[in-house]
């Protein structure tokens, strides 16, 4: 079995508060902190939106993906 599983990670309690730190000087309202995690989620993850085709089950009835 790989050892990939076994990743060390800061604790979440100790990350929460490092960001806390960083961002208490600016006193940030809620629209800044979402804005910023957004931002985050962005260049961590680099999230994409997934769309879906609707119609996908017509799509297969006709034979458009054979």
């Amino acid at each position: 079995m790989a050892n990939f599983f076994l990743v060390s990670h800061i604790g979440v309690k100790l990350e929460a508060r490092a960001i806390a730190k960083l961002l208490r000087d600016e006193h940030p309202d809620y629209n800044y902190l979402k804005s910023v995690f957004q931002h985050l989620r962005t260049k961590l993850y680099q999230v994409r939106m997934i769309t879906y085709n609707k119609n996908l089950r017509t799509s297969l009835r006709l034979g458009a993906f054979a």
